[in-house]
Order: C-alpha cells, then structure tokens, then sequence
C-alpha cells in the first residue's frame, strides 16, 4: 500500500472542489483508493527507475523514478517513510495522492506543445484515433489498450530543416493525398515511433519492439544507459 497523509488528502479535496471523500462518488472513490494498492510485497529496494512492474488494483502501472535518494512515483509524490513491514504486506507513506491517470498518450503529447509537429503527423495519419483509445471491447467486457510512443519534440525537427509538418511529410513522401494509407512512406514513418505495448525505461532491454501494425519493428539497445 502507498498510503497518503491525512494532509495530502485534504490537499487532493481542494484540487478536486471538495471538503472531503463523502462528497465524492462511490466508485471514483473506490477507484482512488485502489489505484494506491499493489497485490504483492514490494520493498523500497524493488523499485527502480521506470515503473513498479506489478499493476496496481486498478490495471495501471505505477510510474518510479528517483530525486536522489528520494523515491517519486507518478512524477509528483514522493514516499516520505519506506518499508513499513506487517503481517501481510508492507506499507510506504507518501506525501502526494496518486490520481488516477486517465488521459491517453495522446492527449498527454498533444498538451504539450513541444511537440506540435509529431502531434500533427499522429492527427493527420489518423494514428491518433488509435492511440486515443484506451478501452477496446472484448467479449462482455473492456479490454485496457497499451502503446508506447517514441516522440520527437520540436527542436529536434529543427536540426534537421523540418519545421513544419508540411516540411515532415515532403521528406518522408511525394504522395500527399494518401498519408493515412499503411502502405504511404509518410504515415510508415509515424507509424515506426509507435509500439504496440506499454514500456517503462526498466521493462526495456536490448531486443526488437513491435510497431502498432506488428508488421515491422523497432530495435532498441541498452548499453551502459538506454539508448
């Protein structure tokens, strides 16, 4: 369990417009507390840089990275006492609630405005209806999609004399009707920054990695860093 104080619980009221978890839905409180639950024993010294390998209760990863010796998961919340040992499990304080993460990987890059022309590309492909979808049905129920996405910020574009999408797409083909098609040289190219499955920087090591259509891939080495 990462289990938040009393005062970071008043702080996530506040920024959810409430006085406190009677004001909230039942199953948006259910969740809540699920999403600081992992069904395993998971000392401090398990948890590396990426991701907590185990999903928590409510199928997601909770995200791990380190500020020093400090340990911050999902980017903003820091475990202030570790290791908590009892009977079935172990518990660690956090100073942060864990919101439950519920935009895409797409909303997430096209927030940021750093990447407006890979945004643009995903968007004009259409592969940003695909990596917008975050449940899919399968049989009676829903199933939780998983992409990763290799982005390419701005000023990386500009290095190469890309500095518009229009510019991206004339490098990449001369079919400027068809880039939504699988088989046009533009969309080939977005399509080859997005894989299939979710990957944290501790689940990747040096092997090929699938792209969204399965029919190509990508190969990525970890040397003495990822790379």
């Amino acid at each position: 369990i990462f289990l938040p104080s009393n005062a970071a619980l008043q702080e996530y009221y506040v920024s959810k417009g409430v006085k406190s978890y009677h004001e909230l839905d039942s199953m948006i409180l259910k969740k809540l507390v699920l999403n600081h639950i992992i069904e395993k024993h998971i000392e401090s010294n398990m948890i590396g840089l990426g991701a907590i390998e185990e999903l928590n209760g409510i199928g997601d990863f909770i995200v791990s990275e380190f500020d020093r010796s400090d340990i911050i998961l999902n980017k903003n919340s820091k475990i202030i006492k570790r290791d908590i040992l009892t009977a079935n499990g172990v518990v660690h304080l956090i100073n942060k609630v864990l919101d439950p993460v519920e935009k895409s990987v797409f909303e997430l890059l096209k927030a940021n405005k750093s990447y407006s022309i890979f945004t643009e590309g995903l968007i004009r492909t259409h592969l940003a209806d695909t990596l917008n979808t975050i449940y899919i049905p399968y049989g009676n129920k829903t199933a939780r999609t998983r992409f990763t996405i290799l982005a390419i910020t701005d000023s990386t574009f500009y290095r190469f004399g890309i500095f518009s999408i229009e510019d991206l797409i004339a490098r990449n083909t001369s079919d400027f009707v068809n880039i939504s098609d699988i088989s046009n040289g533009f969309y080939r190219y977005m399509e080859y920054h997005c894989l299939a499955e979710t990957y944290f920087l501790n689940q990747l090591s040096t092997k090929l990695y699938p792209i969204l259509s399965y029919d190509n891939n990508v190969l990525i080495t970890v040397d003495n860093d990822y790379r």
